[in-house]
């Protein structure tokens, strides 16, 4: 199978015409189209990660998070992006990224989440016209203590930290909605359709306010929200090529270290 069929594989799913205006999913090093020798599976494209690929002997490295946004106007030793670059065109490593075009389709990242927290009546947080949206919400059978839930959420998803802000007086958690990396812009919406816990990432100081005494609000981190995405590509890849070299990054690391 050829670099280009491989990636149609991806786009059947998570078409490109269905990222944001401001998204940059895609090629990010288009190469020749030859046969893939092998796939890296990663969250983001870093120079530790180009030199696993090179030494698995793959051709075709698939993020989550592009390599390129914005300008690029010197490429050298200054900066990591620029020694991406030039490491991947050295090591001839075609690079694809799918980010909001996975985070939006049918089953996508928060999707995900939402299966591995055994979530029933899962449905979309935002829908937008094209029938597409970011977030889900959905229920527990039953519902639990906080503390429960909060245990769940840690051990599903193996998390070192959780932050989070519960009202004083906390209730029973049945209803949960999920939006992977940075979903401080639908807390209001969770709160809106009556949820009880809502988990995310990347939340800023005065995002935590938004919950108030009605919900409980859970930030487990923007990387560790996204590490499943390796797995959905693998799903979306080994079910058409089931014998094919796909690995899945070992150097894939969160930039955020904590001190305890």
């Amino acid at each position: 199978m050829t670099l280009h069929e491989t990636i149609r594989l991806i786009e059947a799913a998570a078409p490109l015409r269905t990222q944001d205006d401001w998204d940059n999913s895609g090629w990010q090093i288009r190469q020749p189209d030859t046969e893939v020798t092998g796939i890296l599976l990663s969250l983001d494209v870093t120079e530790a990660v180009i030199d696993e690929a090179a030494a698995l002997g793959c051709n075709l490295l698939i993020t989550h998070h592009p390599l390129l946004f914005g300008k690029i106007r010197t490429i050298g030793d200054e900066d990591e992006t620029s020694v991406c670059i030039r490491k991947a065109l050295q090591h001839h490593l075609a690079v694809y990224s799918a980010h909001t075009t996975l985070d939006r389709m049918q089953g996508g990242v928060s999707w995900f989440l939402a299966g591995k927290l055994q979530l029933t009546d899962v449905k979309l947080l935002e829908t937008a016209p094209d029938g597409l949206g970011y977030g889900v919400i959905g229920h527990w059978e039953q519902p639990r203590p906080l503390d429960d839930a909060l245990r769940t959420i840690r051990d599903t998803f193996a998390v070192q930290v959780l932050r989070y802000h519960a009202p004083a007086t906390p209730r029973p958690i049945q209803t949960v909605a999920v939006c992977s990396g940075s979903g401080a812009f639908l807390a209001g919406e969770a709160l809106r359709q009556g949820a009880d816990l809502y988990l995310t990432g990347d939340l800023k100081h005065h995002d935590w306010r938004t919950g108030g005494e009605r919900m409980t609000l859970v930030d487990m981190g923007h990387f560790e929200s996204e590490q499943c995405t390796k797995e959905i590509f693998f799903n979306l890849l080994s079910k058409k090529i089931p014998n094919f070299a796909i690995h899945f990054a070992s150097q894939d690391k969160n930039p955020i270290q904590i001190f305890t």
